[in-house]
Parts: structure tokens; C-alpha cells; sequence
């Protein structure tokens, strides 16, 4: 945010209480519930932090209802169901896919699903993947750039993403030293340890004022894009860090 208000970006107090608080998603959610704060163009990813934060403060709950639940399976089968009518009902999977997917893959989690995947139903659940990328192609071919698509990718984003998870537990049951030998390497570690801060600042250097592809031919500004995005993602890890240290030390918390 620093960044953009020193280039000229204008923002509000509220905008910035809304980020600083993590609610900027609620714009992506309802604009009823976001009235109050204006968003900011270049940091239109950040959306998906709140919903990550909203996903977790349904842990509890989640926790309630499966520790009440006598039949899991026939629960899963029911919320799975309810999700797809109120979402066609409505016409807005974007709205409930995340919260749905979040509650279905805890409650499977739960059930240990993962762990029970057998061959047949890793070949239907690729089925379904590959389908699910037919169906984006054929939409972007007609009804590109439309809400029709966009909706559309969102749910295939979550297919893609099932599919990728339940892909690595099939191959960590057949073959599980392959897994655990690639979770040991250096490069997957460092990785994983800058995932988040990557996924923060990567739209910043592909859209709005810090765009790079507005500025160079598409190679120069890949090879941009790449660099910049590591670069800031290093820089922000080391402000959480600083920021963090001194807060987990009042809250007598250990990492």
C-alpha cells in the first residue's frame, strides 16, 4: 500500500483499517458488507486471505457439528448437495465454492478419504478433472470474458485443486518414499516458506500501475515478473518476521 500511495494511488482510512484488518474480501463476498471501504485495484488478489481467515473461523463449528454428526458420510453427501442447488438456485458459486469445498474437505478429512483412494476412483476423479477443463475451453470460446466464464473458472480452480491433492495422497499411498524423499529437499522447503508471501504480492507486477506487461514485450516482462515477485516476497517474509517476533513473545506464544 505504501508503494502504490507513493506512486499516487489514492487511499482512504478505511481502506486501509480493511486491509490492515484482513476483511478486504468482502468485497469479492457482498458489497453490502463492504460499503464501507473502497478497494484497492492492485491488491485485488488479497480477496482470497479473508477468505482463508473466514474458512478457519468455521473450524469450531465444523468441529461441533462432526463430533454431533452420527453419519459423517450421509453429512458430507447432504451439505455437498445443498451447496450445488443453492448455487445454482442462486447463480453465484463463488460466494459458497470456497466456505463448501473448505467444510466437505474437512469432513473428508475426518473420514480419512484421502488415505482410501483407490485406482477406479482415482480414474474417476481425473475423469472429472479432465472434463471439467474441456468445459473452461469450450466457454472461453463462446462466452469469453463474460460472468458465464469467470464464474465458470472459479469452479474449475476448485476442481483443479481437488484434483491436485487427491492426486499427491494417490501416489504418497502407491509409492510413499517418492513423497517423503521430494518433502525433504531444500527447494521444496524454501518454497513452501514463501508460497504465501509470493501469492501476496505476485498480482501487484501483472495488473494496475506496477504492470509489467504494459511496459515490455511479453518475454522481458516474464522474466520482470518472475524477479520482481521473488524480490518482494523475500522483502515481505522479513516485515512479517519483524512484525511477529515482538507480538508472539507478548502472546507467550513458541514457533
Amino acid at each position: 500500500m505504501i508503494v502504490l500511495w507513493a506512486l499516487g494511488e489514492s487511499i482512504s482510512i478505511t481502506s486501509i483499517i480493511a486491509y490492515l484488518l484482513d476483511v478486504e474480501g468482502l468485497k469479492f463476498l457482498s458489497q453490502y458488507l463492504s460499503c464501507w471501504f473502497s478497494a484497492i485495484p492492485d491488491l485485488g488478489s488479497l480477496w482470497f486471505t479473508t477468505v482463508i481467515m473466514l474458512c478457519y473461523l468455521l473450524v469450531p463449528l465444523l468441529q461441533r457439528i462432526v463430533s454431533r454428526t452420527d453419519d459423517l458420510k450421509l453429512f458430507v453427501i447432504l451439505l455437498s448437495t445443498a451447496g450445488i442447488v443453492v448455487s445454482a438456485l442462486l447463480f453465484n458459486f463463488l460466494v459458497l465454492a470456497y466456505f463448501l469445498l473448505f467444510a466437505v474437505g474437512y469432513c473428508l478429512g475426518k473420514l480419512q478419504f484421502l488415505t482410501k483412494i483407490t485406482a477406479p476412483v482415482m480414474i474417476v476423479i481425473s475423469f472429472l478433472f479432465l472434463m471439467s477443463l474441456l468445459g473452461r475451453f469450450l466457454l472461453q470460446k463462446s462466452f469469453d470474458d463474460s460472468d458465464l466464464y469467470y464464474q465458470y473458472v472459479f469452479f474449475s480452480h476448485s476442481i483443479v485443486g481437488g484434483e491436485f491433492i487427491v492426486l499427491v495422497a494417490f501416489i504418497n499411498k502407491r509409492f510413499p518414499t517418492i513423497i517423503a524423499k521430494i518433502t525433504e529437499l531444500g527447494i521444496i522447503k524454501k518454497i513452501e516458506n514463501y508460497s504465501f508471501f509470493v501469492y501476496i504480492v505476485h498480482y501487484c507486477f501483472c495488473n494496475g500501475r506496477l504492470n509489467v506487461y504494459n511496459s515490455y514485450p511479453v518475454y522481458v516482462a516474464t522474466v520482470l515478473f518472475v524477479l520482481y515477485t521473488f524480490i518482494a516476497s523475500v522483502v515481505l517474509k522479513h516485515i512479517a518476521e519483524l512484525v511477529q517476533k515482538p507480538l508472539l513473545k507478548c502472546l507467550n506464544i513458541t514457533r
